[in-house]
């Protein structure tokens, strides 16, 4: 009331409107209410991607084009030496890729994945000479062990222009035949895991290279993603199929082999 009053004396006083008191700048005004978003409102938790076990093999497909890649580009800067050496890098993993599809040739476990594609599929793998199709890659490969040792860059790029022009249209043949083999065995509830452990990985988990394959496949699905979770498919399979005593040292060599955040990355699809 008493305000009121002094505002009505003031306008018979002056004719004029009083003025509203001004803020004093060492009281300032109350900073607006901050409202705290309330449970029904919260975004949802970011769903974690499913793992997929048989990225180890169609993401090592990745690996060679990756690596491939790289010897071609030391190649075209004339950096003959890292070529050289990227090129070995590139088939000592190549090698330890193909014993996961191969297996043992007499069918006893450890298969490989191409028994398991003619167990499964009426005989797919020898009907589609797979296995031969590697038969043949050898010759490439002895053409570039020539080139290499010939240590002549105009010899190493012929030879490794038709290695990489025959390897690349294996890939994508192999994947052809392949990838809808393993949906088909997804949607018929197959234990792919086991398969994976048992058939495939066995062959090559106890060699003492396994640390190398781990590694590069890390380096290069690091490098070259494609703008793609590569890196992460891939150790996301590895990490299912480990036990807890494995996976302690896997994840040591791909903490070693990818960028930081790309080891975030990773670190945030698996669930523990």
């Amino acid at each position: 009331m008493g305000n009121c009053k002094s505002k009505n004396a003031e306008r018979k006083l002056t004719g004029k409107e009083p003025s509203e008191p001004k803020q004093d700048a060492s009281h300032p005004s109350p900073a607006p209410e901050t409202v705290l978003p309330s449970s029904e409102n919260a975004s949802p938790p970011k769903e974690k991607p499913k793992p997929m076990i048989f990225a180890i093999m169609r993401n090592g497909h990745e690996v060679i084009r990756g690596s491939i890649i790289d010897v071609q580009d030391h190649l075209d800067k004339e950096h003959l030496d890292d070529a050289i050496e990227a090129y070995h890098r590139l088939h000592k993993w190549m090698e330890m890729h193909k014993l996961m599809e191969e297996g043992n040739r007499d069918n006893m476990t450890p298969k490989g994945f191409f028994s398991i594609l003619n167990e499964q599929f009426d005989g797919l793998a020898a009907k589609e000479g797979m296995i031969g199709d590697h038969d043949d890659l050898a010759d490439l490969e002895k053409a570039m062990d020539e080139a290499i040792e010939a240590h002549d860059i105009d010899q190493i790029r012929e030879a490794f222009a038709a290695f990489k022009s025959e390897n690349e249209a294996h890939l994508w043949k192999e994947e052809s035949i392949m990838m809808p083999k393993i949906m088909e065995m997804t949607k018929a509830n197959v234990n792919l895991k086991d398969m994976m452990v048992n058939e495939l990985l066995a062959i090559v988990v106890d060699l003492p290279e396994f640390k190398f394959f781990v590694q590069h496949a890390n380096y290069i699905l690091d490098t070259h993603d494609g703008g793609m979770p590569r890196a992460r498919a891939f150790d996301h399979a590895l990490w299912v199929c480990a036990t807890s005593e494995q996976w302690h040292l896997w994840n040591g060599w791909i903490k070693g082999a990818v960028s930081e955040e790309r080891y975030t990355e990773i670190m945030d699809a698996i669930s523990f």
